[in-house]
C-alpha cells in the first residue's frame, strides 16, 4: 500500500512561493543566505513583506545591496532569523538572540506581537526547516 506524503516546504522554498515575500526573496539569494534557508534549521524567521522594504529611508536598500556592503547585508537579514523553531504560543515578552548574533526584543504594543518596531501580521506560517513570521517593517541591527 502507497501512502502520499505530502512534503512541507523549506523557509526558501514557502517564502519563494508567497509573491510578498519577492524582495526579500532576491536580497536572501545576493547575501549569500537562501541555502541556509533551504537547508538549515530549524529556525524562525520573521519575514518584512515587499511593502516593509519600500518603507525603508529612500536609497538605504540600494545601499546594503552594492558589493562592499554584503556583510552589513548579511547582518541585517540574519537579525530576522532566530536559530530555533519560534512558534507564536511560545512568545515570551523580552530579548531574544537572533542568527546575527544581535538581540531583538519581542513584545507587545497595543494588544499587537511586535518585535523590535515591527508589527507580526501573520504568525506561524509552518516550514520543513522552521517557521515564519511575517513583518511590516525591516529590523535594523546597530551595524558596526
Amino acid at each position: 500500500m502507497a501512502h502520499n506524503l505530502i512534503r512541507v516546504p523549506s523557509i526558501l522554498e514557502t517564502a519563494l512561493s508567497h509573491p510578498h515575500f519577492s524582495t526579500l526573496c532576491q536580497i536572501c539569494q545576493r547575501a549569500g543566505i537562501a541555502p541556509t534557508l533551504k537547508d538549515g534549521g530549524p529556525y524562525t524567521f520573521f519575514a518584512p513583506t515587499n511593502e516593509a522594504f519600500l518603507r525603508l529611508e529612500k536609497g538605504a536598500l540600494d545601499n546594503l545591496l552594492r558589493p562592499e556592503n554584503k556583510v552589513d547585508l548579511i547582518t541585517l537579514l540574519t537579525y530576522h532569523i532566530i536559530p530555533s523553531r519560534l512558534p507564536s504560543n511560545t512568545f515570551k515578552v523580552g530579548k531574544i538572540r537572533t542568527l546575527s548574533g544581535k538581540r531583538c526584543e519581542l513584545g507587545r504594543r497595543h494588544g499587537r506581537l511586535c518585535i523590535d518596531h515591527a508589527e507580526i501580521i501573520h504568525c506561524d506560517l509552518e516550514c520543513s526547516n522552521g517557521c515564519i513570521h511575517t513583518i511590516d517593517r525591516v529590523m535594523l541591527p546597530e551595524i558596526t
